[in-house]
């Protein structure tokens, strides 16, 4: 049965951003042609870092992965959502997270898709195979995390559940599910009513204002626009939003070495897809050819009606001692027809007399 494309694969690179001021700001777009040569993208990776994401967000888009065994993508996330849910028992709102606590960890349990296959169902049930990160960093931060506008504590709302943010990777992508961060200050409920200023745990304000060691643990690089992203469904849907630190660095040094578009995207397959055997390639390449060439001799089939041409013989009459025609004949319908005017049909109509 062949693979479906995964249902949670919004089209890329029509973020929109805010910050919880009021209306949506217009989408975080710029006019840029994915086909750029090489000194355009080299040029676009020194002088606009934003606009250079998006042109590799375009061209790296691919649907989100399916899962070769166990949980899909979709259910691991929704798995996930309710093993961060807080428990009922803590009295502290924002108490440590036992990812961070226990497993020391901000990459949420996942297992090779062996392991689903080999586990019985008695068992219990095998993480997903697809890698998400839990990027909560203000209960890490001594006294929390004060906003970036009005200084006043952060409010930490917990996990975002409309969707993660989606990471294109050197191999497979992997997902961000992030928290909401909520001002409740008088200068941000005044400004933004009734709620307040609302953030996003990665937006790139409160990466600012984290410690550099927690701050460097953040392993994605985001296109953020001009401002923050925010926590609105508009921006946590699944859709891609960035890249890892190994696969931007990777890019930005292939520029730095003189590659071209074409030779980085093709490094990217090929770590991503792998790279066929030699051998393997050349035989593949050998059969095509072959039957190139078999297809090439083969006659191009004639869907016209075929004519047999009959021996010589006199003009086409129909004799009425003989009851002979000696008419063209063709096959139609596996039955052989006379198209002399005079007994135009069947042959056996046109033997036994018109």
């Amino acid at each position: 049965m062949g693979m479906q494309p995964s249902i949670s694969a919004p089209p890329i690179a029509t973020l929109s951003h805010s910050n919880g001021n009021g209306p949506v700001s217009p989408q975080l777009m710029y006019p840029i042609d994915p086909a750029l040569e090489r000194d355009e993208w080299a040029n676009l990776a020194k002088t606009n870092h934003s606009a250079f994401l998006q042109t590799l967000l375009v061209s790296l888009a691919a649907p989100n992965p399916i899962s070769t065994a166990g949980p899909s993508v979709e259910e691991a996330f929704k798995s996930h959502l309710v093993s961060l849910a807080p428990n009922p028992a803590q009295k502290e709102p924002q108490s440590i997270p036992s990812l961070y606590s226990i497993l020391k960890s901000f990459w949420l349990p996942s297992s090779p898709a062996y392991f689903s296959l080999t586990t019985s169902a008695s068992m219990s049930r095998t993480p997903s195979e697809h890698r998400f990160l839990y990027w909560d960093p203000q209960p890490l931060v001594f006294n929390g995390i004060a906003c970036p506008v009005c200084s006043a504590p952060l409010i930490n709302r917990g996990r975002i559940r409309s969707g993660p943010m989606k990471v294109y990777d050197l191999e497979k992508p992997f997902f961000i599910v992030g928290c909401e961060y909520i001002c409740k200050g008088p200068v941000c409920v005044a400004n933004v009513p009734p709620d307040g200023r609302k953030f996003a745990s990665t937006d790139s304000s409160i990466l600012r204002s984290l410690p550099a060691r927690l701050r460097d643990e953040f392993p994605a690089y985001l296109m953020q626009g001009d401002g923050d992203l925010g926590s609105g469904a508009n921006v946590w849907n699944w859709q891609a939003t960035g890249v890892s630190r190994s696969l931007w660095n990777m890019v930005r040094g292939c520029l730095r070495s003189g590659l071209s578009r074409d030779s980085i995207m093709t490094i990217v397959r090929a770590i991503q897809n792998g790279v066929p055997d030699e051998q393997s390639q050349m035989e593949e390449e050998e059969e095509a050819d072959e039957q190139d060439e078999l297809d090439q001799e083969q006659p191009a089939p004639n869907n016209s009606t075929a004519v047999v041409a009959q021996p010589a013989a006199p003009p086409a009459v129909n004799d009425a001692q003989t009851n002979v025609c000696y008419a063209l004949y063709s096959f139609r319908d596996s039955v052989l027809i006379c198209f002399h005017p005079g007994c135009f049909g069947r042959v056996q109509q046109c033997l036994e007399g018109s």
